[in-house]
């Protein structure tokens, strides 16, 4: 496109502005955030991203334990190409909505613990997966959540991936610790807000501590956070 070009047209796709664009041409943010307030993102592009994004989860379900078994092998390649490419795609298709939300919320809120500076970003937001489906379970009452939860925690432990606290070398957390991270995580600009249902600090605390939680043991879902640890509040 020619650099002559006002601007305040160069928008992305159906008129949606993006960030690069405010980059490339000198725009403010503010310009921008106008333009996605008057043409919404569009719908179409949100349910391509999760076509997109199932297409990943197979992948990388039949593919993984044997990439990590050997990182000369084709699996491997096919394995990083789709993280690194795929993902990228799922991302500019989706939009906001299909990047982040509750998991990269809760990866978030936990870099705010000492303890936790050493965890890699992806295991914070591989156990923060878990907890959004878990949440999914207590908030909307989800059996696909719970299916699909079951499903995770078995490729977890197939690939040696977080499946809780404990796992995450969190499992001397205090009561007082898991509160200040979910009340971090459920500040007003949080990404969490983004799922289509309400999340308090009390939901968000009991999501956490049963990520491993049973099929037997979801007929009596948690409504308020059990304690962690016998550390004082």
């Amino acid at each position: 496109m020619s650099e002559s070009v006002d601007p305040g047209l160069r928008v992305g796709t159906h008129g949606a502005a993006t960030d690069s664009d405010c980059r490339d041409w000198g725009c403010d943010r503010q310009m921008v955030r106008s333009f996605r307030q008057q043409w919404p993102f569009p719908q179409t592009l949100t349910i391509a991203a999760v076509q997109e994004a199932r297409i990943l989860r197979d992948l990388l379900f039949q593919k993984s334990s044997q990439a990590i078994a050997d990182v000369h092998s084709p699996e491997w390649q096919e394995v990083v190409d789709a993280t690194v490419l795929l993902a990228g795609v799922i991302g500019g298709l989706g939009g906001a909505n299909c990047r982040t939300v509750a998991a990269h919320a809760v990866h978030n809120g936990l870099t705010h613990l000492p303890a936790a500076h050493g965890i890699l970003h992806g295991e914070k937001v591989a156990y923060g997966i878990l907890v959004q489906l878990r949440l999914e379970e207590v908030c909307q009452k989800s059996q696909l959540a719970e299916t699909a939860r079951q499903q995770l925690l078995q490729f977890y432990r197939d690939i040696g991936l977080p499946k809780s606290l404990a796992d995450l070398g969190l499992n001397t957390m205090t009561l007082a610790e898991l509160r200040q991270v979910a009340e971090i995580t459920c500040q007003p600009q949080s990404d969490i807000h983004r799922l289509p249902f309400t999340v308090n600090p009390d939901q968000l605390m009991a999501a956490m501590v049963s990520t491993e939680a049973t099929r037997e043991s979801t007929a009596s879902e948690p409504q308020s956070a059990p304690e962690v640890t016998k550390a004082q509040a």
